[in-house]
C-alpha cells in the first residue's frame, strides 16, 4: 500500500478538525460549568483554562483552514460545541454513584479509577 502526500495531508486535516471539534466541545462544558460558579473561582477558571483553550481552538481552526488553502483541499466546517456529558452531571467524581442509576457500572468504573478505590473487598457502588 502506497502512501501518497495527498493521502498525507488529508489525514492531517481530518485529525487536525477532530482536535479541533474536541477543543469546541470542551469550550461548551467549560462554558456551561463557568455559570455555575461564584465570581472568585469564574475569574480564577477564565484566566487559568477557557482563555488558554479558547486560544488554542482559534489558532487550531486558522492553522487547518490556512493548511487547507495552501495545498488546495477542501476545509472542515466548524460547528459550535455542544455540551453533552453523561448521565447526572451534577454528580461529583468523588460520590459513589449508586446501583440504580442509569450507567452505574460506568460511573462505578470511573469511580473507582478516581478515588483508587479497586481494592480487594471494597464495594464499588453504593446501595
Amino acid at each position: 500500500m502506497s502512501y501518497t502526500n495527498a493521502s498525507g495531508r488529508q489525514q492531517i486535516l481530518d485529525e487536525s478538525a477532530a482536535a479541533a471539534d474536541e477543543l469546541s466541545t470542551a469550550l461548551a462544558v467549560l462554558a456551561d460549568a463557568y455559570e455555575h460558579l461564584d465570581a472568585s473561582s469564574a475569574d480564577r477558571v477564565e484566566e487559568a483554562v477557557f482563555k488558554p483553550l479558547q486560544a488554542a481552538y482559534g489558532q487550531l481552526r486558522r492553522t487547518h483552514a490556512e493548511f487547507a488553502a495552501r495545498y488546495g483541499l477542501s476545509a472542515h466546517t466548524f460547528e459550535p460545541g455542544v455540551p453533552g456529558l453523561p448521565g447526572d452531571a451534577r454528580q461529583t467524581p468523588l460520590s459513589p454513584p449508586t446501583r440504580s442509576s442509569p450507567s452505574c457500572r460506568t460511573r462505578c468504573y470511573r469511580w473507582r479509577s478516581a478515588t483508587n478505590s479497586s481494592a480487594p473487598g471494597s464495594r464499588a457502588c453504593a446501595r
